[in-house]
């Protein structure tokens, strides 16, 4: 499928809108902004002609899990057609690139933002003015991974470059380190925790993984991947199941209660190292995968069969933020960024870099997110738990998006043809420092 353009685009096949905006060029099969987006014919499929028919047909039990999927799809695509930039951070109060990037799985408001110096940023999106800071050790502190602590309330876990795993409390505003490498040859790349277990669960460069109790106490060190530990993911509702990706080309399923057998339930082979793997936040029955070349991947559970391999322009480049797909948090829709590669075979000169929808049950694309005020590479993009808020990370700089209300629709204070406003004010404060630092063309291979 061909995909969006840049402005000044030469190409022929293409037609600009005229607007009261910045002139753009764009593909025949999408349209000229993000809120009148379509879909090519091959999702005719997709669409609901009668929703009382489909309602009754739950109501009987008759109506099928993929259709069910298909109705959710449906009606998400409809309402992220609406979605634009409604406000951007320019530089995030970071000196470097944004590195990870989470949202709590419960609050939508509370955003943690991680940086290549090691500076950790709390965001409540709900409060402009309340936002905590700490401040990194500059070079060799990059964050590498972040998650919200499960046995702790109000605290997340983050692994760093600079050999260490902490747990910082954002009520009380303490932070404790509790594994330190003490080289800056081997260090932590991912860290997550199992509510259930009460277990702590990190990977390093390695390929060791470490488990700590919930008194952070080590518990067993397991040699699980030949290569670099990218990704620790444990799915929602199944606390016993880990899925660790790594730099060696595979992905590994774990039952986390019998590593000690240092023998995967599954091994899935990829063609390139993985940066991350996700499970589905719907139901679990689905995991992500990103290498860092041109494929994903979607599994699907219980024998984690491949369901879906999508070729889509995401290539690693060692300055920049690796791109990872991640998951809409109410329907299984893939969100990822766009890095145009011009050596795949359907590449369009001046492509846009959008942020990617695509259906993780056919591999096609449903929507593409754009605007004039996203000019680099999207590289993390999370939804916040209700779907409601996307942040998108561009180098030291955070888009956030939303789906206008009825209210914004009928007013119409927007003038270019992306329907940014045309002052874009951030709401939310920056807090002063505490301390100076240096510091798809889509191809769709059904299996």
């Amino acid at each position: 499928m061909t995909s969006r353009k840049r402005p000044n685009d030469s190409s022929s096949s293409s037609h600009a809108k005229e607007t009261s905006g910045p002139k753009r060029k764009i593909s025949k099969k999408i349209s000229s902004s993000v809120n009148s987006l379509s879909v090519t014919k091959k999702f005719t499929e997709f669409k609901v002609e009668n929703v009382v028919k489909c309602l009754y047909k739950y109501q009987l039990g008759s109506l099928k899990q993929n259709e069910r999927g298909r109705i959710s799809e449906q009606v998400i695509t409809e309402k992220l057609r609406r979605f634009y930039v409604y406000a951007r951070e320019d530089s995030v109060d970071f000196d470097r690139r944004i590195t990870a990037l989470q949202f709590h799985p419960k609050d939508p408001h509370i955003l943690g933002i991680g940086s290549k110096s090691g500076q950790l940023t709390i965001r409540f999106l709900n409060k402009p003015t309340a936002a905590l800071t700490w401040n990194g050790i500059g070079p060799g502190g990059s964050i590498t991974y972040i998650t919200f602590d499960p046995l702790v309330s109000n605290s997340v876990l983050i692994s760093s470059i600079d050999g260490t795993v902490r747990r910082h409390n954002y009520v009380e505003n303490t932070s404790k380190e509790f594994l330190n490498t003490d080289s800056f040859s081997k260090w932590y790349c991912s860290v997550n925790a199992s509510r259930d277990h009460g277990l702590i669960v990190t990977g390093d460069t390695s390929g060791t993984m470490t488990i700590l109790n919930k008194d952070l106490k080590i518990v067993s060190l397991h040699k699980v991947q030949k290569g670099k530990i990218n990704s620790l993911e444990i799915p929602k509702g199944r606390d016993w199941l880990l899925a660790s990706a790594s730099l060696d080309k595979t992905v590994k399923i774990w039952d986390i209660r019998k590593i000690e057998s240092k023998k995967p339930i599954y091994t899935l082979s990829h063609d390139h190292a993985v940066n991350s793997a996700n499970f589905s936040q719907v139901d679990g029955n689905r995991l992500l995968t990103t290498d860092q070349s041109k494929e994903l991947r979607v599994y699907k559970a219980p024998l984690f069969d491949l369901e879906t391999s999508i070729t889509h322009p995401h290539r690693q480049f060692q300055h920049m933020t690796p791109i990872k797909a991640t998951w809409h948090p109410l329907s299984d829709l893939i969100v990822v960024g766009r890095y145009p590669d011009p050596s795949l075979e359907d590449y369009v000169e001046g492509e846009a870099r959008t942020v990617d929808i695509i259906s993780a049950e056919t591999g096609l694309m449903r929507l593409q997110l754009d605007s004039v005020s996203c000019g680099g590479i999207l590289n993390l993009n999370v939804f916040n738990a209700n779907g409601e808020i996307l942040a998108s990370t561009m180098s030291r700089n955070i888009n956030y998006w939303k789906a206008r209300d009825l209210i914004e629709r009928i007013k119409k204070p927007y003038d270019d043809d992306d329907g940014d406003p045309k002052e874009v004010k951030l709401p939310i404060s920056k807090p002063p420092k505490q301390s100076k630092t240096k510091n798809v063309r889509e191809k769709t291979k059904r299996v």
